[in-house]
C-alpha cells in the first residue's frame, strides 16, 4: 500500500471513529491491538494490513472498500503510478 493510500485510509478511518464517537483505545480493544499499536496506525509509524483493515470496518460496522473511497485522490494517485489509455 503506498503512502498516499495509508494516509487516505487513516484519515476516513479517523473521520469515522469522531462521527461515532470512538476512541483509539476504543478500537484498539475492539480489533484485537494494545492502544500503542492502534496509535502508531493512526499516526502513520506502522501500516494497516489486510486483517487489521477488515477488523476495522467490522468494529466501525461499514464495508472494508468504504475505506478505500475518498472523492479527493484518484484511482492513479491511489494505486501509485498512472494507467495508460489504450
Amino acid at each position: 500500500m503506498n503512502a498516499k493510500l495509508n494516509e487516505m485510509i487513516r484519515s476516513k478511518i479517523e473521520t469515522l471513529m469522531q462521527q461515532k464517537s470512538i476512541k483509539q483505545n476504543e478500537l484498539a480493544e475492539m480489533i484485537g491491538v494494545t492502544p500503542q499499536n492502534i496509535n502508531a496506525y493512526m499516526r502513520g509509524k506502522r501500516r494497516f494490513g489486510e486483517k487489521q483493515l477488515n477488523r476495522v470496518a467490522a468494529a466501525l460496522a461499514i464495508d472494508v472498500d468504504a475505506l478505500f473511497v475518498s472523492q479527493n485522490v484518484s484511482f492513479e494517485e491511489m494505486i501509485g503510478r498512472n494507467i495508460p489509455i489504450v
